[in-house]
């Protein structure tokens, strides 16, 4: 009966020292999600920011040439 406890308080143990290890697995699985998803937000509006740059260099860039036909 004995061993039985003792084999029984050994797995318990594990089993605690598992849990410890996906606790902390899962934290920096977390973090690290968040950081992906932050990384992706400033990439997207990097995106829009550039779109926008661009599309307003070429309306410059039709406004200089319609107004040169003009002249």
């Amino acid at each position: 009966m004995e061993k039985m406890n003792k084999a029984i308080e050994g797995e318990e143990l594990a089993l605690k020292m598992l849990d410890s290890e996906l606790e902390s697995l899962r934290n920096n699985w977390e973090e690290a999600h968040m950081y992906t998803q932050g990384m992706q937000k400033i990439q997207g509006k990097a995106r829009v920011s550039e779109q926008k740059q661009e599309e307003k260099k070429e309306q410059l860039e039709m406004d200089d040439r319609a107004s040169r036909k003009k002249r």
